[in-house]
């Protein structure tokens, strides 16, 4: 096996797969989704009109069709079953490996 180390802190995470407050310190906030979403002002609005021209529910931020970029973080609780799930398919890989 090429590390025996690894494949022995990946099972100990498969056993136990509690998540150290470093880990989640260093990835709230970093992981994002974008989406579209709608203003509610701008979708009606008429783009010919200059009177208006400025938009207090989204600043301004959206195009003719009222729509606008949103960026979500993907929640906590997402990122660390994604976490374990590639924990869990890299000690299956490690073991097949291990098998050739």
């Amino acid at each position: 096996m090429k590390d025996v180390k690894e494949k022995e802190m990946l099972e100990k995470i498969l056993i136990d797969p509690s998540i150290h407050p470093r880990m989640k310190a260093g990835c709230i906030g970093e992981f994002t989704v974008s989406t579209q979403q709608v203003c509610p002002v701008c979708w009606d609005k008429d783009w010919n009109d200059a009177s208006e021209e400025d938009c207090e529910f989204c600043n301004n931020e959206s195009d003719e069709n009222g729509m606008s970029e949103l960026l979500v973080d993907i929640p906590w609780t997402t990122q660390k079953e994604i976490f374990k799930r590639m924990c869990y398919f890299k000690y299956q890989a490690m073991i097949e490996d291990d098998e050739e």
